[in-house]
């Protein structure tokens, strides 16, 4: 009663009570599924996203679109910030939008207030942007760039992985390691 366990069996445990050498093996595979199968379904996916709403974000910051007014009707806020919605009628009369979301809103709210914007259209939800042009298209192809970088960096790592060869060492820095 006195003899520890057999040597050939693992004796740490962690704070959960799992065998922490039998652990190792789930972590290095679940991380495996992470780097080569969800890496390039997000970075795909957010270079969808960026290609549907980029075109919008550059209109705008050229100062294209409809000219037209846009009355805040209500604000909502949450710990990311604050959200303006509110009704759009262009200057010609032609589009009237119930409820838009006007992209980077002036940071006082007024019910009621007019203010003169660009509205895109095609975007969902439907958002008007100030007059002035927006910055948002710089957020949208910073994450758009940055997805192309995981993306590329990614299919240089299979590459290497299919021939046999071991990645560029630039590449083998940013995969996770498996190494005990």
């Amino acid at each position: 009663m006195g003899q520890g366990p057999p040597e050939n069996v693992a004796t740490e445990v962690d704070q959960h009570g799992w065998v922490i050498d039998q652990m190792t093996g789930v972590w290095r595979w679940i991380g495996r599924i992470a780097a080569w199968v969800l890496t390039p379904v997000i970075a795909g996916f957010v270079l969808l996203i960026v290609g549907i709403t980029l075109p919008n974000g550059l209109a705008a910051a050229t100062g294209h679109g409809l000219r037209g007014t846009f009355v805040e009707l209500s604000r909502s806020c949450n710990r990311n910030g604050c959200s303006t919605y509110g009704r759009f009628s262009s200057d010609d009369g032609t589009v009237v939008a119930g409820w838009v979301v006007f992209d980077e809103a002036p940071r006082t709210f007024v019910q009621g207030r007019q203010v003169e914007v660009l509205y895109e259209g095609n975007a969902d939800p439907v958002a008007v942007y100030p007059v002035h042009g927006s910055i948002e298209w710089l957020l949208i192809a910073g994450f758009g760039l940055l997805a192309l970088v995981v993306l590329v960096t990614w299919t240089i790592a299979l590459i290497a992985r299919v021939r046999g060869r071991r990645a560029p060492k630039w590449v083998r820095r940013l995969q996770p390691t498996t190494r005990r």
